[in-house]
Parts: structure tokens; C-alpha cells; sequence
């Protein structure tokens, strides 16, 4: 798993700079419910790169167990 933090910039910045990434699929598995109250992190990171289609990878989990909420990547056009 490699964050986008260790690259030192994010999708906000690539937009500052023009650069504007069509989404072309979203797949999610839900694997549990989220109830108000939970306090939950999201995690994004490349999952794959071939210089024109990036794959990010998300992880949705509670704080609290560490258990998983969603498990889902999209595929972008760079």
C-alpha cells in the first residue's frame, strides 16, 4: 500500500494546477454498517499506475475496533 501522503501531493493540488482526472469506475464493498457516533478514518492509495489509468484504492474503518466499513478502488483517467 503506498498513501498518496508519501507522494507529497493530492488530488486538490493536481487541480490547483489544471489537471482534472475524469472518473471511469467505482466498485465498493460494504462489509459492515457505520452508526452515528462511530468516528471512522479513510485511507486512499495507489493501488496501480500504468501512466494513463490510475487505480486508487480506499480503506473505510471505525477507530474504535479497527474494523473495515469499505473496501473500494476507482479508476481514473490521467
Amino acid at each position: 500500500m503506498r498513501p498518496f501522503r508519501l507522494y507529497g501531493v493530492g488530488f486538490a493540488d493536481l487541480e490547483k494546477q489544471g489537471i482534472i482526472s475524469p472518473i471511469l469506475s467505482v466498485e465498493a464493498d460494504y462489509l459492515r454498517m457505520v452508526y452515528y457516533g462511530d468516528t471512522v478514518s479513510i485511507d486512499a492509495y495507489i493501488k496501480e499506475y500504468n501512466g494513463i489509468k490510475l487505480i486508487v484504492g480506499y480503506e473505510v474503518k471505525t477507530i474504535e475496533q479497527e474494523w473495515f466499513i469499505v473496501v473500494e478502488q476507482a479508476s481514473i483517467v490521467s
